[in-house]
């Protein structure tokens, strides 16, 4: 099964959280935002909508991670005031929102917070089967919340592998990957690197480094047609994409070449 990283978290939500929050579309986020910065136009100013909020979410910050940060600036600064009436405006979505409904990373933040006060995760299938191997892709741009979740889920049973690719020659004028820093954050949280064994915690997590995409598409597959020779259920596998549509392209071109059927 192959699923977005937004789909992943969504129907994951659904089944860990299945009495919490629904998903608010980005419109309805951004009418929500202009009822809470109603008293702090220059917010609303400065182009606060919910695009952004989500992706401060998903980098790891909070209305009282923002407040914070202004209590440590002069105050009467202008920084200071920007900080002060965000933070007020993002506090205030959250109470407007209360428990029905939250922009996608507050979402995501919910459910890493909710995994990580349970000592078993489980995940079905529409059809019922229970998903145990999660393959992720394209992890070039995954978020700190999004490294959170699946060191949760690998350190509650989940069998997750984490698939690079190298690194490109820098461009002038386009942003550096983010590549290296993430896989440095898998390894020094104990991760294995490479297929070798470097205090692997957990034993069944595995963090590689391909020389393509292709590669690390081909990578994912074998992996499912191993289990298939072993007489396992391909069910239990989800390929999540976190990025580039590309992935979603090469797994259906290469999938029937490798003899792995998608769902």
């Amino acid at each position: 099964t192959v699923m977005t990283m937004a789909q992943f978290v969504r129907r994951l939500g659904m089944q860990v959280m299945s009495g919490g929050p629904r998903i608010l579309h980005e419109s309805a986020v951004n009418v929500l935002l202009r009822q809470a910065a109603v008293d702090h136009p220059s917010i609303t100013a400065l182009g606060m909508r919910a695009e952004r909020v989500v992706r401060w979410t998903q980098q790891g910050l909070s209305a009282e991670s923002v407040a914070a940060m202004a209590e440590n600036l002069p105050p009467a600064s202008r920084r200071w005031r920007i900080l002060s009436d965000l933070g007020d405006v993002w506090s205030a979505l959250h109470a407007i929102g209360g428990v029905r409904g939250c922009a996608r990373g507050t979402y995501a933040r919910l459910l890493t917070d909710t995994i990580t006060r349970q000592s078993k995760v489980d995940f079905h299938l529409e059809d019922g089967r229970q998903v145990s191997r999660l393959l992720m892709l394209d992890t070039h741009g995954i978020t700190p919340v999004d490294r959170s979740l699946v060191r949760g889920l690998a350190e509650r049973g989940w069998d997750v592998g984490i698939l690079f690719c190298d690194e490109p020659p820098v461009i002038a004028d386009l942003p550096a990957s983010t590549t290296s820093a993430v896989a440095q954050w898998f390894v020094a949280h104990r991760w294995q690197h490479g297929g070798e064994s470097r205090q692997a915690l957990p034993e069944t997590t595995i963090c590689v480094t391909a020389p393509s995409r292709l590669d690390e598409v081909r990578t994912a597959l074998e992996l499912i047609r191993q289990d298939a020779d072993q007489g396992l259920d391909a069910g239990r596998t989800v390929i999540c994409i976190t990025g580039s549509p590309d992935y979603r392209r090469l797994l259906q071109q290469h999938a029937p070449l490798m003899g792995v059927q998608q769902e």
